[in-house]
């Protein structure tokens, strides 16, 4: 823990890159944590997550969270499934195109 209060205690701008991009990462994954706990939609496959809404939705570094317990409820079974499927699909897309780099419908 002390790293992370080291993070949130560095000036405006004065994050080590490494840090921010790090950072990046782990705002993708609180996105992911947020959708799958019903708080906050994912954001658009050719997006990033927003901070400051995920931060609103997830009540992010609140002292204690009432409204995360009250309101929390994880995706069922069959949406998780369609949201694999959905990613996967997403995936394979990528991967396909940065093989083989030509347009595909």
């Amino acid at each position: 823990m002390p790293r992370e209060l080291a993070l949130l205690d560095a000036p405006l701008g004065q994050l080590p890159r490494q840090d921010m991009f790090d950072g990046t990462w782990r705002i993708e994954g609180l996105a992911v944590l947020g959708w799958y706990l019903g708080l906050a939609p994912l954001p658009a496959h050719d997006a990033q997550a927003d901070p400051a809404d995920l931060w609103s939705a997830c009540d992010f570094l609140q002292a204690l969270p009432p409204r995360l317990a009250e309101t929390a409820r994880p995706r069922s079974d069959a949406e998780r499934e369609r949201m694999s499927s959905q990613l996967l699909g997403l995936h394979w897309r990528l991967r396909d195109f940065g093989l083989n780099p030509v347009a595909m419908d």
